[in-house]
């Protein structure tokens, strides 16, 4: 759905107008793809920093809204890049660019040693930006104990509620594992997603927290996720990164917590393709995190990667001169029952 480009009368030539091109740039590149269906899509994934409703992508794509949350933009932004057909080689450079370009508009300050006046204070509008009615409503409140979260959330719509819901999540002086837990009851769909939301890191700085993290979800007994997986809930988006997340592995081994360490060697067997896991092997042999790593990951191949694939990571191996590590595999297989559809991921 092609959205018009407001004319200059509206918002006239300055640092605005250049971000609100670039997004149109975006947006027409991409195919024009709906603004719901643009929701939807980055609501399901588990690299991106946040979500934004239809109703602020419209705000913001018609100029009614200036976008003050960086991390809606971005993930809108990258969304785009994904779905462009004139996709650029370094995409974090074009996000970098586009960046600058909103630092420009919220500031007031030109790249070109003009000064203009900050875009939210323009007389069109005085609606923060990403501020559907809902996310404006919540960020005035105080934080909200975890029932009262809930019990709010639970008479909004989903989308108004999921909105909701991340505003009193990411406080910053929330205490985020009781709100999951009194979700998992309630909403369990936005408990699962803010565990998703606990996840997602970059930086392997960031060790130490996810592995306090897990030790947390597991001093709760089962019954308090009926059902579902909390260690794969928040190990689903970590194994994108580029170090493979070998230094958590190697942080879960030296505090001996087996259970989260086979979580995440699960999680790995699970999404990966061959060449990803021969990697993934390789790197633990390489740094030696455990004599028993290697192994505990090759019986998770065996266990949930489909037979067909771990074959291929069998072969793929043995290319790479893993010699002892294609054997083991082939042993693994051997003695699994054939299964060639795992369980869902939770």
């Amino acid at each position: 759905m092609k959205i018009p480009m407001p004319d200059e009368t509206l918002i006239p030539d300055g640092p605005y107008r250049r971000l609100l091109t670039a997004l149109h740039q975006l947006h027409e590149a991409a195919g024009w793809p709906g603004l719901q269906r643009t929701s939807k899509a980055i609501r399901v994934r588990h690299d991106l920093p946040d979500t934004i409703s239809h109703e602020a992508i419209s705000k913001i794509l018609r100029g009614k809204v200036v976008p003050q949350q960086w991390h809606k933009l971005e993930s809108l932004i990258r969304q785009y890049l994904t779905w462009s057909i004139h996709r650029p080689d370094d995409l974090d450079a074009e996000v970098l660019r586009i960046h600058q370009l909103w630092q420009y508009a919220v500031t007031g300050q030109d790249d070109r040693g003009e000064e203009h006046p900050p875009a939210e204070t323009s007389s069109r509008t005085s609606t923060p930006a990403d501020a559907e009615p809902a996310a404006q409503d919540s960020s005035g409140q105080d934080l909200l104990p975890p029932e009262d979260v809930v019990r709010q959330a639970a008479v909004m719509p989903r989308e108004e509620a999921s909105d909701f819901i991340s505003d009193q999540a990411l406080r910053p002086d929330r205490d985020l594992l009781p709100l999951i837990v009194l979700l998992m009851e309630n909403i369990p769909s936005e408990g699962i997603r803010l565990l998703h939301h606990a996840g997602i890191s970059h930086d392997a700085a960031d060790n130490e927290r996810l592995a306090d993290f897990a030790a947390a979800i597991q001093e709760y007994p089962a019954s308090a996720w009926y059902g579902e997986e909390p260690l794969h809930a928040l190990f689903r988006p970590l194994f994108g990164r580029t170090d493979y997340g070998i230094g958590l592995v190697k942080l879960l081994l030296k505090r001996q917590n087996a259970a989260a360490l086979n979580a995440y060697f699960e999680i790995a067997a699970r999404r990966t393709d061959p060449g990803t896991a021969a990697d993934f092997t390789v790197e633990l042999a390489k740094r030696r995190a455990a004599p028993s790593a290697v192994d505990d990951f090759l019986t998770a191949v065996a266990g949930q990667m489909p037979r067909s694939l771990a074959r291929e990571l069998a072969v793929e191996l043995r290319r790479r001169r893993r010699q002892q590590e294609a054997h083991r595999l082939n042993e693994l297989l051997a003695a699994a029952p054939e299964k060639e559809h795992p369980p869902a991921l939770r």
